[in-house]
């Protein structure tokens, strides 16, 4: 492949990975190691200093052993399953280490930000908590509706199974063109080599560290519309593209997927291939979601230029600020409209996704009352619970009753994903006795599902009982629960 022909950077040093264990952890302790499963308490309990983590600073990074990580299937609104991906803290610790050691590199072989052309996952780094900067999801949707406005067609296309489809080879070469060094490399390619089972494309959908990799087998691509002159934004696999002409769009239409199929071997999702005039582009962005009450429209107007609705979990600062401005917020008045009318359950998602990232507190006991009529939207209602929940208070003895009997129900039995975001829940909102009580009681239980219960035990400091079992058959467990089961 034409790819093979790239000529790398001269290699540089290993930077110190020690300098770079202390940003990741931060990061980790504050945004998780995903969008959508739960932090691991482990974040909280490491820290650079730790035994675990100084032994892993000594390790020979190309050598290093990887544990195969965990993996759920997750399906979000609209009903589209996908796999994500969750490596055992440690490993967490590591691979993210790694990107703060190379993000820099990574990030300059990218179109600089301020030519308007790519907005997803832009690296930050430094010490502090964030591995990128605040979503542009909003400047790429911005941007978009520029050059709609001054261009008579748009045309828009998807990736196929973006994550998934990625060739190592290919990243491996651009990794070495940005002139990461050889152990770094191997590492990191290893660690692919494990969540891949030893496949040759794939890199892992979930955790954050995959992002900036993703984006660095794109930048080419970016540099490839430029050079051609082609009129076009992107945020991660949506690219759109703009043009006077109807001649201009099939040239950069062929241009790009050419491009993608024989360079990437990546193909263009034909069912989200859309052409349509700049003026219908325009209208479509601009008819977006539309409050249905006040107090939704109060959740809208105290939105930032760049607020995280789309992917991201809010962080600890965005939770406490929810709980200071949405205190007195009446969360049934935000979702009743969508439950007494007919509506789209695209909507309702979108209320979800809204509400979990404002952080707004105390909606957890009306969701509760009405899980039975919110399937569709299912995993959406759990996270956004999962997010805010902070007190034991915030649920009636009736409610918790009800999620003892949810937890028992087919939807959440057949989903290892619902189960485990469901024991969360549990572990946060109920009092210690009816916790104890449920747990002695449960008539299944999945890997993942006990791994939560010891998450529970160790941060609340309760089901002793429980977890002395556990020790006494610690000899079946999964990597996944052991290391759980170490850190008590």
């Amino acid at each position: 492949m034409k790819w093979l022909q790239r000529q790398p950077a001269s290699v540089g040093s290993d930077p110190r990975l020690c300098d770079f264990i202390q940003p990741a952890l931060n990061h980790l302790m504050q945004e998780g190691d995903g969008d959508i499963l739960p932090i691991p308490f482990e974040f909280g309990r490491l820290s650079s200093e730790s035994p675990t983590v100084l032994q892993l600073q000594m390790s020979s990074l190309s050598d290093y052993k990887w544990t195969p990580p965990r993996s759920f299937t997750v399906v979000r609104y609209p009903l589209k399953a996908r796999r994500i991906t969750q490596f055992t803290p440690v490993d967490s610790i590591l691979l993210e280490a790694l990107i703060f050691a190379n993000g820099v590199r990574i990030e300059s072989s990218r179109r600089p930000l301020k030519e308007k052309t790519v907005f997803s996952n832009r690296f930050q780094g430094g010490n502090g908590p964030l591995l990128y900067t605040e979503t542009l999801w909003n400047g790429f949707a911005q941007r978009g509706m520029e050059l709609a406005s001054s261009n008579e067609f748009a045309l828009k296309l998807d990736i196929a199974d973006f994550y998934n489809s990625i060739p190592h080879a290919y990243l491996k070469t651009c990794l070495l063109a940005t002139g990461v060094s050889q152990n770094h490399l191997k590492c990191l390619m290893n660690a692919l080599n494990v969540s891949s089972h030893g496949a040759l494309v794939g890199i892992p959908v979930g955790p954050h560290f995959s992002h900036l990799l993703a984006e660095l087998c794109l930048a080419d691509l970016d540099n490839t519309l430029t050079k051609e002159h082609i009129t076009f934004t992107r945020f991660n696999d949506d690219i759109h593209i703009f043009a006077s002409t109807v001649a201009e769009i099939d040239r950069a239409n062929s241009v790009a997927s050419r491009y993608m199929l024989g360079i990437l071997g990546l193909s263009v999702n034909r069912a989200k291939q859309d052409l349509t005039t700049g003026a219908a582009y325009l209208d479509e962005a601009t008819a977006r979601h539309t409050p249905r009450s006040a107090e939704e429209r109060s959740l809208s107007t105290h939105r930032e230029q760049n607020f995280p609705i789309y992917h991201s979990r809010p962080t600890n600062q965005d939770l406490s600020v929810g709980r200071r401005h949405f205190k007195t917020l009446d969360v049934a008045k935000v979702i009743t409209p969508y439950l007494s009318s007919v509506s789209s359950d695209e909507d309702l998602a979108y209320v979800f996704r809204l509400l979990r990232s404002r952080g707004v507190p105390n909606g957890i006991g009306f969701v509760v009352d009405h899980l039975d009529r919110l399937f569709p939207v299912i995993t959406e209602a759990i996270s956004y619970i999962e997010t805010v929940a902070q007190t034991q208070a915030q649920v009636t003895k009736k409610q918790l009753r009800e999620l003892f009997a949810f937890y028992e129900s087919p939807v959440i039995i057949g989903s290892p994903f619902l189960q485990m975001m469901i024991l969360r829940v549990i572990g946060k909102v109920a009092d210690l006795p009816n916790l104890n009580k449920f747990v002695e009681g449960m008539s299944y239980l999945t890997a993942g599902g006990r791994r939560e219960l010891l998450t529970i035990a160790c941060e609340r400091q309760t089901l002793g009982g429980w977890v002395s079992v556990q020790r006494n058959s610690k000899g079946w467990m999964e990597t996944w629960e052991q290391s759980a089961l170490d850190r008590f």
